[in-house]
């Protein structure tokens, strides 16, 4: 009697439930900014939940297609994240006013049927606060403070104004007119270089650098000096050269004073020391 082998089926382990690992990614921010943590899924559609953890015990978003759930949990981790947490149409997630207890770790599952993409953001916060002062006519760098790569996307505003960006294709393009002939932005670190600086130059400027190895967000306040204000004014020029000689004039005749009363005191000593002496004799 024949036996028959079991036939053994080997299936790819990749087929189901099996998560990828991408590398972390680097979020650089000032305190009090905004942070947006990625998918990078163009077609949300596709998969069937996404959930935001921090730290990894804390899920503070969670996205389910099939049951239409959209929705953030302010109150996980003590409640640090009221008011902070937005979820846009493409499943990112956007953390406003970022502090000292919001940074740290934040890990990304996006699932779908048969497979579950894994992602980590290390959120971390700059010390202290970017501010620059330049005079009037004078040039200024804007320093991005990294080397870009090849897949990063740049952009600075002025305010809530585009004036500068970045593309794929390592081409600058500039946006606003205030702007014209005196912007340039350096292809290789992103940092924004401003020529002929003028007052309306002077407010808060906002960088974003995105790419698969690092997010930044920078904030510089840049202030500008009117050259007119380091200029003494001619009409006051003989106040600043008369102040001086009236103080030293008050100076003089203020000592001939004092000499004199000391003169006059010593003269009425003697004075008396002489009738004293005539009435001994």
């Amino acid at each position: 009697m024949m036996r028959c082998a079991p036939v053994l089926f080997l299936l790819p382990v990749f087929a189901i439930g099996v998560p990828r690992f991408d590398e972390m990614t680097i979020v650089s921010v000032s305190k009090g900014d905004s942070v947006v943590l990625h998918t990078n899924i163009t077609e949300i559609q596709k998969y069937e939940e996404i959930v935001y953890r921090f730290k990894k015990e804390h899920v503070i978003a969670r996205i389910i297609k099939d049951k239409q759930i959209f929705s953030t949990f302010d109150n996980e981790a003590d409640g640090i994240f009221k008011g902070k947490l937005h979820l846009n149409r493409n499943g990112n997630l956007i953390i406003t006013n970022i502090g000292p207890n919001t940074s740290g770790i934040y890990e990304l599952d996006v699932k779908g049927k048969y497979h579950t993409l894994h992602n980590s953001f290390n959120v971390t916060i700059r010390d202290g606060e970017n501010q620059l002062s330049v005079k009037m006519g004078d040039s200024v760098i804007l320093e991005s403070g990294v080397e870009l790569d090849d897949d990063d996307l740049v952009q600075w505003r002025l305010e809530d104004f585009v004036i500068a960006e970045i593309n794929q294709t390592a081409h600058s393009y500039v946006h606003d007119e205030r702007f014209r002939d005196r912007l340039r932005v350096d292809n290789e670190t992103g940092s924004l270089i401003i020529d002929n600086i003028r007052n309306t130059d002077c407010g808060v400027y906002h960088l974003d650098i995105m790419g698969s190895r690092h997010v930044i967000f920078k904030k510089i306040i840049l202030s500008v000096c009117c050259n007119k204000d380091l200029e003494i004014d001619p009409w006051r020029l003989p106040f600043f050269v008369v102040s001086p000689l009236l103080a030293l004039t008050i100076l003089i005749l203020v000592v001939c004073c004092c000499k004199r009363i000391c003169k006059q005191k010593d003269q009425k000593k003697f004075k008396n020391r002489g009738g004293e002496k005539r009435q001994t004799i």
